[in-house]
């Protein structure tokens, strides 16, 4: 298990729209299939094709029931291989929350994986940080 926390000068409302926004383009891309926030509330699930040791391979995604402003779960299933990711949403003020990013698979865990998984989460948080004040995204469900 991978685990990142970072505290952002977000709203949660904001953070969590902005990662289901995220996911809707994403499945937007994989199947052409045009789906609102609202179509993920009991759960979704899609077909992806995902780069897997330098070759392409149907991975299956699913999306959990998101818990509004609080969770959002997805699990890729990819050559009988799972991986969860998990963003656990904590409301600290109105415009500050603490993230916590947790990844579960079947793959070692080692030092190198854990770096790299530190790295590329601070900078994706970073990135969402940076993209709701700049839009000044203020999304209603």
């Amino acid at each position: 298990m991978l685990k990142y926390e970072k505290v952002l000068n977000v709203s949660a409302s904001d953070f969590y729209n902005t990662v289901l926004l995220s996911i809707i383009a994403e499945i937007k891309q994989a199947t052409g299939k045009t789906v609102t926030i609202a179509d993920l509330k009991n759960g979704y699930k899609y077909k992806n094709n995902i780069k897997r040791n330098g070759k392409w391979v149907e991975g299956s995604v699913n999306i959990r029931r998101p818990i509004l402003n609080k969770e959002i779960v997805t699990t890729l299933t990819v050559l009988k291989s799972s991986y969860e990711m998990k963003y656990i949403i904590e409301k600290i003020s109105e415009d500050s929350i603490k993230v916590t990013h947790i990844q579960t698979s079947p793959v070692s865990d080692g030092f190198i994986n854990s770096l790299l998984f530190k790295n590329r989460t601070n900078k994706r948080f970073k990135d969402i940080e940076k993209y709701i004040k700049q839009t000044g995204k203020k999304e209603t469900e």
